[in-house]
C-alpha cells in the first residue's frame, strides 16, 4: 500500500503523520507524493506506524523482468 493510500484510508494529514514519524510535515508530503524516499530509520518507523501496511517496496515502482525462458 502506498503511503498516500494509507493516509487517506486512515484520515491522516501530513502534520499528523509527521508527528507519528518524528519528521517535518513537508517531508511527509515529499514521501507521499513520491518526490523523496525515506532513509532506512524512517522507513522502519513508517512500517511500524502503519502496522506493516506500508513497506519499503511500496516506495519503488518495479518493472517486472521476464524469466530467462521468456527471452527470445
Amino acid at each position: 500500500m502506498k503511503l498516500a493510500d494509507f493516509m487517506t484510508a486512515h484520515g491522516l494529514g501530513p502534520s499528523e503523520m509527521a508527528k507519528r514519524l518524528g519528521v517535518n510535515h513537508a517531508t511527509v508530503i515529499r514521501y507521499r507524493d513520491s518526490q523523496r524516499r525515506p532513509d532506512s530509520d524512517v522507513m522502519a518507523r513508517i512500517f511500524e506506524v502503519t502496522n506493516g501496511s506500508v513497506t519499503p517496496n511500496d516506495f519503488y515502482d518495479f518493472v517486472p523482468t521476464p524469466a530467462p525462458s521468456e527471452v527470445a
